[in-house]
């Protein structure tokens, strides 16, 4: 057994042990292990401090059985390896809070996933480290914070020239491309696209010599199919998800990608999303293998 966080967790063996699990979340759910609601909230509202709350968890933790505890956890798992999952990553949790590193776990910030290790590690002798393993295929590589309003405001002012996709597995959706556009064809074609100087800069900043940036548009409850990205591109695709939380499948895993999140994913990869609650945008950023690059050059130039 050992501990993680969502955001590098697969479904499969993970085990939900906070109060809710994330939007989307497919994989199993452990509410005994969760902080109650009045702790929870205590804590968020800085009622308690770190001992505190280790005091309070420790008396909920200790009207449990560790030893049907622990088979419960393994019966869940299905046969894998279970772990423990709740929210905060290793050593974030002090930028949240302010909180001190809890005393007892000098490595991690202070972590309720944490002390439920500690506590069966104590109790039944067992060792219950925490992982750090990145899930293959997607990469969080941060959000984009200021000026997301007005990105948002330029999305919108795209509507009037937007098409109707042209992929049977995103019916309903809208798209556009700028730089280059790809053609879903064989032979692939690529054509000059729109240039727009602001999408522009923003896709060199953060992936350095794109050659094409898809814009696209769901209204509500539309989505895609699980695929694979067409040939034409190289396999690492960088998005910035906008306007509303969505739920993102690659392989066998869910992630839920927030408002202004920006991730690389692998694209060659079965991915997937869910049906969108709300209206979203987003814009991937991606690069055109060289043979057809040389070819789309060798035929415009």
């Amino acid at each position: 057994m050992n501990s993680s966080y969502y955001a590098i967790a697969s479904p499969t063996s993970g085990i939900a042990i906070s109060h809710y699990p994330p939007l989307g979340w497919k994989g199993s759910h452990y509410p005994d292990l969760a902080p109650n609601a009045d702790l929870l909230n205590g804590f968020k509202q800085k009622k308690f401090d770190v001992e505190d709350y280790n005091k309070i968890y420790h008396q909920q933790l200790d009207k449990l059985d560790p030893k049907k505890v622990w088979s419960d956890l393994y019966a869940l798992a299905n046969g894998a390896e279970p772990t423990l999952l709740c929210f905060e990553k290793p050593k974030a949790q002090l930028a949240v809070t302010g909180y001190e590193p809890h005393p007892c776990d000098p490595n991690l910030w202070f972590c309720h996933r944490r002390l439920v290790a500690q506590w069966l590690e104590s109790s039944l002798n067992k060792t219950v480290p925490e992982t750090f393993r990145e899930k293959p295929g997607l990469k969080h590589l941060g959000f984009i914070r200021s000026g997301l309003n007005d990105l948002k405001s330029w999305c919108r002012t795209q509507q009037p020239t937007e098409k109707p996709t042209a992929s049977s597995y995103a019916r309903g959706r809208f798209e556009k491309w700028y730089e280059h556009e790809f053609k879903l064809t064989m032979p692939v074609e690529i054509l000059p696209a729109e240039h727009d100087e602001r999408i522009y800069q923003l896709g060199q900043r953060l992936y350095p010599g794109n050659h094409s940036c898809l814009f696209l548009h769901y209204l509500p409850g539309i989505g895609i199919l699980p695929h694979r990205d067409h040939t034409a591109s190289e396999a690492w695709v960088v998005s910035v998800n906008i306007g509303a939380p969505v739920v993102f499948r690659h392989g066998d895993d869910v992630y839920q990608l927030e408002d202004g999140q920006v991730a690389g994913f692998d694209s060659k990869q079965i991915h997937s999303l869910d049906p969108v609650p709300q209206e979203r945008w987003a814009l991937s950023w991606r690069c055109i293998k060289p043979e057809h690059l040389n070819r789309q050059l060798t035929l415009f130039n």
